[in-house]
């Protein structure tokens, strides 16, 4: 009786074994799909994410192009209000031979 209690015995042993290799193996399938959909996403996002930066970087540009223009207008503004307080002529304000012997 022992024989045969062990012919059982290991038939059980078998089966169980196949469904733990037949379990691993689905789990393997699985955790493949899984890892092929998350390496989708990164990709996409990655993507994205250069998409992104781009567009900063170029608008932070475009937004230092004004400032630059902004600060020189400024500059230019100041220079020719300092150059009129000191009475220095600008090229608007100067006269030709023309409207000096007018005056004096």
């Amino acid at each position: 009786m022992n024989a045969l209690a062990l012919k059982v015995g290991g038939g059980a042993l078998e089966v169980l074994l196949l469904a733990a290799l037949e379990a691993r193996a689905l789990f393997s399938v699985y955790d493949h799909g899984k890892a092929v959909n998350d390496a989708g996403w990164q990709t996409r996002w990655a993507d994205r994410d250069a998409v992104d930066k781009q567009a900063r970087a170029l608008t932070e540009l475009a937004e230092r192009e004004k400032e630059q223009a902004h600060q020189r207008s400024i500059t230019k503004a100041a220079a020719a209000d300092q150059s009129r307080s000191r009475g220095v002529p600008g090229p608007e304000r100067r006269r030709t031979g023309a409207d000096r012997s007018s005056i004096g």
